[in-house]
């Protein structure tokens, strides 16, 4: 990415655990970076993701840093309420 858009500024956050619907924690290994694209706007990303067998999960937001800092707060709150539903193969 940063060859792309020039300096990335990475941060490491804590992973973010959220419940299946078999009651079992799921663990998304997370980080948030930050970087100017070349349109000149400032953005903020956070990325989380998790397998479960052989399927991949991502979470993803992203948007302009002045809107993730104002927010940040319902972002946190929409995946707070993120359930994964799991589905068995018949």
């Amino acid at each position: 990415m940063a060859a792309a858009v020039g300096r990335v500024e990475r941060v490491e956050v804590d992973a973010l655990e959220l419940k299946s619907s078999a009651g079992e924690e799921v663990p998304f290994v997370s980080v948030e970076f930050a970087y100017r694209g070349k349109d000149k706007v400032e953005y903020q990303n956070r990325i989380s993701a998790a397998w479960i067998d052989d399927v991949e999960l991502l979470i993803v937001a992203a948007c302009p840093a002045a809107e993730w800092l104002a927010g940040r707060h319902l972002i946190d709150a929409l995946v707070g309420k993120t359930s994964i539903t799991q589905f068995s193969n018949p």
